[in-house]
């Protein structure tokens, strides 16, 4: 528990860093510790997909003398691709130890997201609690998932600046080492459509039928998974029960996100402009939310976008009550958590917006430290040597 709650305390003492050693480095040290814990983390804790699955691959694809090898290993695994095989096998080339190799996949989501906390977020500690705390436990144990994360960033990146082409090979990469990337299309298509106030009850309509009927969810798994031994990975995860704290904490998000838009967006009529935005105010803005600060940062993701992830996050961990590797689904837009949560509470008074952010940060540690830590199998911690 040490540990964790060294790197929480690293994470607020935000302003004492910012005043002695500035914010880049603030944000250097962030990334510094959350790769080292995981990296350096053993591969027994977690649930143990490091211990059965990455390292395994490791050692078979490190043993391979030639490309043409490692395209046949990536055949045995449907949602582990041969992206996936390919990054693995060219890592086995210059180390033979697993640990490196699992250190080194932790790279690029940990600076995809201190990259787009540096650039976008109005709260780089309140960012950083909301990733360590929905996202950062599932780490240890889906590393090629994370991966898979990693590169969805990248792909929506070039999304929002209409760069289609780009996007969609990003993406086809992100599928390619994990095929449950595949769902973050879902989210593109629809945030055409404007969410509204029904569709927050959604997850819940979606509680009933799955809990009172998880058959349906495995007929669907059984008509579009054709292997069998796929298809019996995932429907021997029914995990029996519901998740409450899982579902209360998006449904909360999912409301608070939806409130706070719904109430204090001022302008949604303004032509699209990706100069920043200085009044102490945001707006939809063609499509774009921005929040004024000094700094006049700008954030180029849709209102709709956000509140389509926090919704689709929340119906995926609903969906848990009959299959827990919905889990990993939920992943793929609670990530985006971590930009927007901080954005709109900035759309809120100064005084409002102090008291809030704190209750917030209080909210995610005891979350973190209470929950997250003993529901992912993460205590003790125990280094890898």
């Amino acid at each position: 528990m040490t540990i964790y709650i060294g790197l929480v305390l690293l994470i607020i003492s935000y302003t004492l860093i910012r005043k002695l050693l500035g914010k880049n480095i603030y944000l250097f040290l962030c990334f510094l510790a959350i790769t080292l814990v995981l990296g350096l983390s053993s591969e027994t804790i977690g649930l143990n997909d490091r211990e059965y699955v990455y390292t395994r691959v490791f050692n078979l694809l490190k043993e391979t003398t030639s490309f043409k090898e490692c395209l046949d290993l990536a055949s045995v695994r449907i949602t582990s691709g041969w992206g996936f095989y390919i990054v693995t096998w060219l890592i086995s080339r210059f180390t033979r130890d697993s640990h490196i190799y699992l250190l080194i996949l932790t790279l690029p989501l940990n600076y995809n997201i201190i990259k787009y906390i540096k650039r976008y977020s109005a709260n780089f500690a309140l960012s950083l609690l909301v990733y360590i705390t929905l996202i950062y436990p599932l780490t240890f144990t889906v590393v090629r998932q994370g991966l898979a994360m990693a590169v969805i960033l990248v792909a929506y990146e070039f999304f929002k600046e209409k760069r289609y082409v780009a996007s969609g090979c990003w993406i086809l990469v992100a599928v390619s080492i994990h095929l449950s990337a595949l769902v973050f299309v879902v989210v593109l298509i629809v945030q055409k459509f404007k969410i509204r106030a029904w569709h927050i009850a959604i997850p819940l309509v979606t509680l009933i039928v799955a809990w009172g009927s998880p058959i349906l969810i495995f007929n669907m798994l059984n008509f579009f998974i054709n292997d069998s031994t796929y298809r019996s990975r995932y429907l021997s995860s029914n995990v029996s029960m519901i998740p409450w704290t899982a579902i209360v904490i998006r449904y909360f998000i999912l409301i608070f996100l939806y409130v706070i838009i719904k109430y204090s967006i001022i302008n949604n009529d303004l032509e699209d402009s990706a100069l920043p935005v200085r009044k102490r105010h945001f707006s939809f803005i063609g499509g774009v939310l921005n929040f004024g600060q000094k700094t006049g940062k700008a954030v180029p993701y849709s209102v709709n976008f956000y509140l389509w992830c926090a919704l689709f996050a929340t119906i995926s961990v609903t969906l848990m009550s009959v299959l827990g590797e919905f889990q990993r689904i939920a992943a793929y837009f609670d990530i985006f958590a971590a930009f927007s949560i901080p954005q709109i509470i900035g759309a809120l008074e100064k005084d409002n917006k102090v008291i809030i952010s704190l209750a917030f940060c209080i909210f995610l540690i005891i979350y973190f430290l209470g929950f997250q830590l003993d529901n992912w199998n993460l205590l003790p911690y125990k280094f890898y040597f």
